[in-house]
């Protein structure tokens, strides 16, 4: 049976120029893709950045980020193993 991660904390800081979105994973110890899409003016998705965790490693960080709506969307190693989440960064934000 597929194991579907769990993101636990995502935050938007302004401690680095832009924004940052820093996720915990929960749920696997398996290795995963992590991509961080970026919403276009049609409401299409466009990568921003894409990492590679390794099956011990569950933190991941994007700095330098500009306002907009994000998606920070995990592969796990079967394509049912999928989770998305939608994440807001606007000027000057503090969360």
């Amino acid at each position: 049976m597929p194991l579907l991660p769990m993101l636990i904390l995502l935050a938007t800081t302004a401690t680095t120029p832009g924004g940052a979105i820093e996720a915990t994973i929960r749920g696997t110890n398996q290795p995963l893709e992590v991509e961080l899409l970026l919403r276009n003016p049609s409401d299409d998705w466009d990568e921003v950045e894409h990492q590679s965790l390794p099956a011990g490693e569950r933190r991941v960080r994007f700095e330098g980020l500009a306002s907009g709506i994000y998606q920070l969307r995990l592969h796990g190693s079967v394509p049912t193993e999928q989770l998305g989440t939608k994440i807001a960064i606007g000027n000057g934000d503090v969360r």
